[in-house]
C-alpha cells in the first residue's frame, strides 16, 4: 500500500537486482558476520549505479568493548567472524572496485552506563565508511590499474 517492494535475499549469494540498480546502498553491521566479506563488497559494487555510493558500518576493533573482550579472552556473543581496521577496509574496498570517500565514527559508550558520546575517533563503537565506485584500483597504496 505504501508503494514499497520487499525482497528477501541471502547476502552471501548474488542479489536479485540488475547491475547498477541503486544510487545508494546501506550495509550496516553486516560485513563482520559473513565468511567472505569481499564477495559482499563486490556485490555492492555490482549493484551501485554510476556515481552511486554505499554506506558501510563495521564495529571498530579499537573500541573499549572489543579491546576488553580481546584482553580478557571473552567470547564474542555477537557472532563476529571478522574485524576491520581502516587499512583492511580500504584494501578490501579497493579489491571490490570501490574507494573509501569518507570515514566516521558512531559513538563511545561509557563503561557500566548507558551513556553514549558521539565520536569520530578511532575508539568509536563502530566505524562508518562512505564507499564509491573506483575509477582505478589502489591496493596497499599501489595503483594496480
Amino acid at each position: 500500500a505504501a508503494g514499497m517492494r520487499f525482497v528477501q535475499a541471502d547476502v552471501t549469494e548474488t542479489l536479485p537486482f540488475e547491475d547498477g540498480s541503486f544510487d545508494c546502498i546501506f550495509c550496516l553491521e553486516v560485513l563482520e558476520h559473513v565468511t567472505v566479506p569481499i564477495a559482499l563488497l563486490c556485490e555492492i559494487r555490482r549493484l551501485l549505479a554510476t556515481g552511486g555510493r554505499a554506506v558501510v558500518s563495521v564495529p571498530s576493533p579499537y573500541s573499549w568493548v572489543e579491546l576488553a573482550r580481546e584482553l580478557l579472552g571473552r567470547h564474542d556473543p555477537e557472532g563476529h567472524l571478522n574485524a576491520f581496521t581502516t587499512p583492511v577496509m580500504t584494501n578490501l574496498a579497493a579489491l571490490a572496485g570501490l574507494s573509501v570517500d569518507a570515514r566516521r565514527g558512531t559513538s563511545i559508550r561509557l563503561p557500566k552506563t548507558s551513556r553514549l558520546i558521539s565520536s569520530n575517533s578511532i575508539l568509536a563503537r563502530s566505524r562508518i565508511y562512505l564507499l564509491r565506485p573506483a575509477s582505478e584500483v589502489v591496493f596497499a597504496g599501489r595503483h594496480l590499474g
